[in-house]
């Protein structure tokens, strides 16, 4: 059953896996920089927050390198752990940074484990994944990425487009 409550700040942390205060950290502080928002309650474990907003997907191959060009998706749901989102093609990568955009302006990073595509049957696609990491800087984190790029997913996009 599907159970709404408006809330005024998201719970405390929650989570076991390594690495996961650190990005939920991140995830909490874009979540609190929200005003009230409606939290959504049911089989999964970590609660999911909506997040409608315009999100930055560089697509991985052989772990770390860039696949192909940065793309822009449409997010769905945010939870400290994962991401679902919307995109009208399914995609064919296990792995991806995927860029947030934050309260101020900037930008927050994620090498993400893109674990699930399903057709809603409205001619979109809803996929999501589990963040992996926080990555410091996509350009020069050199546990992730092997070529130069810019920090900016916002450029980056843009410059693939000219």
């Amino acid at each position: 059953m599907l159970t709404a409550t408006v809330i005024e700040s998201p719970p405390e942390l929650t989570g076991t896996s390594p690495g996961h205060s650190e990005v939920a950290a991140h995830i909490r502080s874009l979540l609190n920089n929200r005003y009230q928002f409606t939290v959504s309650t049911n089989r999964r474990q970590q609660t999911r927050y909506p997040f409608p907003y315009l999100v930055w997907i560089t697509p991985l191959e052989n772990g770390c390198n860039p696949a192909d060009k940065t793309i822009v998706v449409v997010g769905k749901q945010l939870s400290e752990e994962g991401i679902d989102f919307y995109h009208q093609h399914p995609l064919p990568y296990r792995r991806a940074i995927v860029s947030l955009p934050t309260h101020n302006d900037k930008w927050v990073s994620f090498l993400t484990d893109l674990s699930w595509c399903r057709f809603t049957g409205f001619g979109w696609y809803s996929n999501g994944g589990r963040f992996l990491k926080k990555i410091d800087n996509p350009s020069t984190d050199s546990n992730c990425l092997d070529e130069p790029d810019s920090p900016d997913p916002l450029e980056r996009y843009n410059n693939e487009l000219y």
